[in-house]
């Protein structure tokens, strides 16, 4: 224990012993002026119904009472702890970053909007982690975190031309699945959490892991999968079934119409110059692959969300990311201190009233002995 008043703190002695010299002063000035007065043994039979042992104890309690008044005006302080908790869900947002998400069939394009509506789902989950994917023929991520500011920053700013050419979706879930649950993971099956890796292939049987992952019942686990479901490799649907066995969620939405856009080519600084032809000669086109991504989405039992064509129905998928089951996601232990005057204020007032009420006078008053030469 500690005082934040040091002045009053060196009082507290001080004030004790100047009370009880004050007491023992007074006790010894009454006895002196009951002498002056009479015959000692005259005045004390006078006196007969007052109680020397009570008026002791009232001095004791009034020094006592006022010694703790004292101590609860120094501000006495204790060091104390307390636990924090921070409950909430993870969820992952895997963005498609390869160069048909800058076809314009959606507004302006389909990676300028699907990067706005997960800002709009991100400020939906303040109390949540939130993690980034982002792929095209490779992937990079950013774990998960509470300074959702800084899991945006992955994406912001970042286009197609930043990351090699391609449209490797499985690697992306497999990633994703991996900042969720990497700890169940064995290192070869989710290598790109390593550091110096950021950009390679997954490697590993998916099938191994399934075999081992046990039921997750702590929190709710969750990726949120934008694309318009381009996959180069076919290793979507396997992906999936990882995400599954390891209790994760996968939201998928679709990003496209089905009638499609042509391919914007990029000059050397990533911007938009003419469109893509193949080797033919005639101009690429991408159509959003909707029955994949349904398949996906059915196979963790989420939904599939249609973004560029009909109502957009972000509140709903919002809804079902809320709905997960909320666990512990950070638990610290605070050390602090504590004020604990009232720890000293309270037994003071009690003992005030208790002085108040505590009476000198005897309950039975015995009768006094006949001096000498009574009849």
């Amino acid at each position: 224990m500690s005082f934040e008043s040091a002045a009053f703190a060196w009082a507290i002695p001080l004030v004790a012993i100047a009370l009880a010299l004050v007491h023992g002063l007074d006790f010894v000035r009454r006895q002196r002026t009951i002498q002056s007065v009479g015959n000692a043994a005259t005045m004390a039979r006078m006196a007969n119904s007052l109680s020397l042992p009570k008026r002791n104890l009232r001095a004791f309690v009034h020094v006592v009472a006022l010694v703790l008044c004292l101590t609860a005006l120094a501000r006495p302080t204790a060091k104390g702890t307390a636990s924090w908790r921070q409950r909430g869900i993870d969820v992952v947002f895997v963005h498609d970053f390869s160069e048909s998400m800058l076809a314009s069939d959606v507004y302006p394009n389909r990676l300028d909007r699907s990067l706005k509506v997960a800002d709009q789902l991100i400020a939906g989950l303040a109390a949540d982690r939130i993690g980034t994917v982002v792929y095209a023929g490779g992937a990079a991520h950013f774990p998960l975190t509470h300074d959702h500011v800084a899991a945006r920053l992955l994406y912001q700013g970042l286009r197609p031309s930043d990351l090699a050419a391609g449209d490797d979706l499985g690697q992306a879930l497999r990633l994703a699945s991996c900042v969720l649950r990497g700890e169940l993971a064995d290192p070869t099956l989710c290598a790109l959490l390593a550091p110096g890796t950021g950009g390679q292939p997954l490697e590993g049987d998916a099938e191994v892991l399934m075999a081992e992952a046990p039921t997750v019942s702590d929190r709710g686990r969750a990726i949120v999968l934008f694309t318009d479901g381009a996959d180069s490799r076919g290793d979507a649907l396997k992906e999936s079934e990882l995400a599954k066995a390891l209790g994760i969620k996968l939201f998928v939405v679709g990003v496209g119409t089905d009638a499609g856009e042509l391919v914007p080519r990029l000059d050397s600084k990533g911007q938009p110059n003419g469109w893509m032809k193949t080797a033919s000669g005639a101009f690429k086109t991408t159509k959003l692959n909707g029955p994949l991504l349904r398949a996906v989405a059915e196979e963790t039992g989420s939904g599939y969300f249609a973004l560029g064509e009909g109502r957009w129905r972000g509140d709903e998928l919002l809804a079902g990311l809320q709905e997960l089951g909320r666990g512990d996601l950070d638990e610290r232990v605070i050390r602090s201190t504590l004020h604990i005057f009232d720890w000293f204020l309270f037994p003071a007032f009690l003992l005030l009233i208790m002085e108040g009420c505590l009476s000198l006078r005897r309950r039975s008053v015995p009768l006094p002995a006949p001096i000498r030469g009574e009849a």
